[in-house]
């Protein structure tokens, strides 16, 4: 927007009605004059010299004022609004571009001022979600990490598993041994005391 924009505030609608009201002041002044010369002519009135020359012209002065202040006007506005459009576009594309930390004015009440509180406010909830987004997928890798850590602590217990089992097995296995050997050393003796008696 213009940095010294004397309508700042006003709506769209409101600025175009007051550009076209104060034209139409000027410009029924100007026939309110022409009406009085009109008059003054019916009515056969004695007036000054030049008296019609003077409403003429003042007559024309307005009229003439009223086209410039209409063109004065519509110019104002209408850098005004290229001005806060510009800005608009050129925000879109820095969002576009990934640039999330751009921010509009929003200064005043007019509908440009509406259109960049409602960019501000969509570009906030894009960087909402990206960060809810992020936050989940932290929260995913963490869980993810966390179960891989699982399945190593399971995966080591079930090899110490296998171990002690193995030991085990080999236990059971020596210690079979040891009872054939008793068992043979045992008949053994067995067979000798009945040679013996």
């Amino acid at each position: 927007m213009l940095k010294n924009d004397p309508f700042r505030g006003y709506s769209l609608k409101a600025r175009l009605w007051t550009g076209f009201g104060l034209m139409s002041l000027q410009t029924m002044a100007a026939i309110g004059l022409l009406l009085i010369n009109l008059y003054v002519d019916h009515k056969g009135i004695a007036t000054p010299p030049n008296f019609h020359l003077i409403l003429l012209g003042l007559a024309s002065f307005l009229a003439i004022s009223s086209v410039l202040v209409m063109v004065l006007w519509a110019v104002i506005l209408a850098k005004t609004i290229k001005t806060s459009l510009t800005e608009t576009i050129n925000a879109l594309e820095k969002a576009g571009n990934g640039d999330l930390r751009v921010h509009l004015s929003e200064a005043g009440r007019d509908e440009l001022s509406m259109l960049a509180a409602g960019f501000n406010w969509f570009v906030e909830n894009i960087v909402s979600l990206i960060e809810k987004a992020k936050s989940h997928g932290d929260q995913v890798s963490d869980k993810t990490t966390h179960a891989a850590q699982q399945s190593q602590n399971t995966a080591t217990s079930i090899a110490n598993a296998l171990v002690s089992l193995e030991q085990i097995a080999n236990g059971v296995t020596q210690s079979t041994e040891t009872a054939q050997r008793v068992q043979a050393e045992f008949n053994n003796v067995q067979a000798t005391s009945k040679v013996v008696v």
